[in-house]
């Protein structure tokens, strides 16, 4: 199902949807594809379990101690390898704007994840992100930390940005 309607008639994309899946997760011990569907469900926002199954995936959520959780990373040490994949499917292009700030094209329907992903790395030097539907402003510090997010993003999705 590519939208989901709200009780309130509001259309909720998958990026909400997912947005509003990491949410839940994070304040939640939910356990089961189902939990999360009635969850989700409660906010308004009727999906499938084969619809949460791909977003798990998707987001790289991971059961750990009988719970679906966030994979966290340690403020600043990004695992490189696990970003990658989580990320590569849907960066398409990075590029510099100026001195502190960068432009990060996703696939359609996608950057709100994405920019939710690199900001859980808690990169040094970058101060935030803010999410459209295929794009991501990426705001640095100078333009010395735009270079290397530049880079590492190139490195990560395998591609000669």
């Amino acid at each position: 199902m590519l939208n989901n309607q709200e009780s309130n008639g509001r259309v909720v994309g998958k990026a909400e949807r997912q947005k509003r899946l990491l949410e839940i997760v994070k304040v939640h011990p939910v356990g089961t594809q189902t939990e999360l569907t009635s969850l989700l469900a409660s906010e308004g926002i009727q999906c499938t379990q084969v619809s949460v199954s791909r977003d798990l995936r998707e987001l790289g959520l991971v059961k750990h101690a009988g719970r679906y959780v966030t994979p966290e990373l340690p403020p600043g040490q990004a695992d490189i390898e696990a970003l990658g994949r989580s990320i590569s499917p849907f960066v398409q292009a990075v590029q510099p704007v100026g001195e502190n700030l960068l432009v990060v094209s996703t696939r359609p329907g996608t950057a709100t994840t994405v920019s939710l992903i690199l900001d859980a790395t808690k990169w040094p030097g970058v101060a935030g992100t803010i999410a459209g539907d295929d794009t991501i402003f990426v705001a640095v510090h100078s333009g010395d930390v735009g270079r290397a997010v530049v880079d590492r993003l190139g490195q990560l999705v395998n591609k000669s940005l």
